[in-house]
């Protein structure tokens, strides 16, 4: 007789030809176990689909035609499927070859969270995983930590394809979450897209705002959302904005264009996310890579000189600071410097020094400073203010002067940071008006 899901152990044979050998994974929707192929002796993942909240059932025919679909999607970080079918208990199965490692869920169950180069390194791989699958016209829709083994290497792979997304289809009625498992689904419910959760046209782009929740949660150790009832995440996603990187977590010196990065993803609206995965992943890789490079500036030079054990501690905490304070003082210049692109150096340089500051100016250069100075503090609201009062004054300098253009960028992210998206979108039309010479 057929071994229920539930009921599998050590030891079992599973579909015929697969010994079971331990069990992974039975946290969310679904049985995740490694087995031995009894054919050719080789290790492998099973993950078993479970129905376990009340008046749900599979769409067995749309499960095998989906499957069929992304078993042909083949790239890197991505766990081939090798196998699938529905087993003699009626519940849908996928066979990938076995990934060596620990899940990102098991990872941040032990850790907390993750260190912010290690984290960035994932996300590309994850990145890349996502790209393969959306350039074959094809969504994941159920991207979660589960999904994701961090190997000793520290290369990540996605392991599940979106598979289990038939148990959230928009069959399902959203009051069952009410009286739903809460185990089974919250995790699931992390997630979801705004989209999904309103039965809403679903595509890349949603998969793009789950993975910024798995960002969002790997980087401080919280989702964006989380309630004990499944039910109120759902809400929350529809409802809510998430908070800032740095106010999550303030006690952490997130880089401020790594916190707009990752709010950019969960945008309730699709259209205001990035488009494509490729897209974040090159934001990703440009992050990572100033990252790395201040990781060089702040590395302790070679040095023949003996120091005692009080100067060498004194040194290290003061290039501890240091690193600290680079990605806002390098996030501050990649503000600047992308204002200046469009605009006539030369001309405006002769011009600033032909002439004595002004009044107005003056107390320009003062709001400015201002306004990044309690940005860099996490003092948005100030920021804002000081900001406004110097694109006031800017407005009123020469046509073309570069203040302008730096304060509407400036302005634009206070606004992203503060999750005042509409205000942010219109600043980015604006600016768009201006380089275009309208």
């Amino acid at each position: 007789m057929a071994n229920k899901a539930n009921d599998l152990k050590p030891g079992d044979l599973f579909a015929d030809h697969y010994r079971v050998e331990e069990i992974l994974d039975s946290a969310s929707l679904s049985l995740l176990f490694k087995a031995l192929s009894t054919k050719d002796n080789k290790p492998v993942t099973i993950r078993l689909l479970l129905i376990r909240v009340p008046g749900l059932s599979f769409n067995l025919e749309n499960f095998k035609k989906t499957a069929a679909k992304k078993a042909k999607v083949t790239g890197p970080n991505l766990s081939p499927i090798l196998e699938f079918g529905v087993s003699e208990t009626n519940e849908p199965f996928v066979v990938t070859e076995f990934v060596a490692g620990k899940s990102l869920y098991q990872l941040l169950n032990r850790q907390g969270r993750l260190e912010l180069e290690k984290a960035l390194s994932i996300f590309v791989n994850i990145c890349q995983s996502l790209e393969t699958l959306h350039a074959a016209g094809l969504t994941h829709l159920s991207l979660k930590p589960n999904d994701i083994i961090i190997q000793e290497d520290g290369a990540a792979t996605l392991i599940e394809y979106g598979l289990d997304k038939p148990l959230l289809n928009n069959d399902f009625d959203l009051e069952q979450f009410k009286t739903a498992d809460e185990n089974a689904l919250r995790i699931a419910t992390m997630y979801l897209s705004p989209e999904q959760c309103s039965h809403t046209h679903t595509d890349e782009r949603s998969d793009i705002y789950a993975m910024g929740c798995i960002m969002y949660e790997a980087l401080t150790g919280l989702p964006p959302f989380l309630h004990k009832q499944p039910y109120e995440i759902v809400k929350m996603h529809l409802n809510e904005e998430p908070r800032p990187l740095r106010m999550a977590r303030n006690d952490l010196n997130f880089p401020l264009e790594l916190d707009l990065l990752v709010l950019k993803t969960l945008r309730k609206s699709a259209s205001q996310r990035q488009q494509t995965f490729t897209d974040l992943k090159d934001d990703l890789n440009h992050l990572l890579s100033t990252i790395k490079t201040i990781d060089m500036i702040t590395a302790p030079a070679p040095t023949s000189t003996t120091k005692t054990a009080g100067q060498s501690s004194s040194l290290i905490s003061m290039a501890g600071k240091m690193k600290l304070l680079l990605p806002i003082i390098v996030g501050a210049l990649v503000l600047s410097v992308s204002a200046l692109f469009t605009i006539d150096l030369a001309r405006q340089k002769q011009q600033l020094q032909s002439r004595s500051p002004t009044n107005a100016e003056a107390l320009w250069q003062e709001l400015d400073t201002n306004g990044q100075k309690a940005f860099e503090h996490g003092d948005f609201k100030q920021a804002e203010i000081n900001y406004e009062k110097a694109l006031r004054l800017a407005e009123s300098f020469a046509d073309g002067d570069r203040r302008l253009l730096i304060n509407l960028r400036k302005l634009q992210d206070i606004y992203t940071a503060e999750t005042k998206y509409t205000e942010a979108d219109q600043v980015e039309q604006r600016i768009k008006e201006l380089l275009s010479g309208r």
